[in-house]
């Protein structure tokens, strides 16, 4: 599937009951193959409807396969957007030193394509890792 078929058929996508959301992202993650951002917007629309419920592991674990081979995949901004959901969701579950590896690579990523707009965000995830564990000095 094209980039921009993926971003109609999203579209049409969200007018159906979540497990048909999960089912069509499912698919597309089984067929999608290659290291495409069809792949990766697909990894995170589907692990976004995990977290919205609330099943922050199951989130996790559909991000996995991306952050391992992250950087395979040619920069889009969502890319970001993929390590701050896993990031949010380790420290939703309170393990706030894996979010902040999460956080980190979203920083790196920020910091390799040069998205400055994106440094304040980070640098504000990361911190409240800091102050969710009452370390205010180094929040600061």
């Amino acid at each position: 599937m094209d980039y921009n078929t993926f971003l109609k058929e999203k579209e049409r996508v969200k007018a159906l009951t979540v497990q048909q959301q999960k089912d069509f992202y499912e698919k597309v993650l089984e067929e999608e193959q290659q290291e495409s951002s069809v792949r990766l917007l697909a990894y995170f629309e589907y692990a976004a409807l995990f977290y919205y419920e609330g099943d922050f592991r199951k989130a996790r674990e559909i991000l996995e396969p991306f952050a391992i081979s992250y950087q395979s995949y040619a920069y889009i901004p969502e890319m970001i957007a993929i390590f701050n959901l896993m990031g949010v969701a380790s420290q939703c579950e309170g393990e706030y030193v894996l979010s902040r590896y999460f956080y980190t690579l979203a920083m790196r990523v920020v910091k390799e394509q040069d998205a400055r707009h994106y440094y304040a965000y980070e640098y504000n995830n990361i911190s409240l890792t800091y102050i969710a564990e009452q370390n205010y000095e180094v929040a600061l």
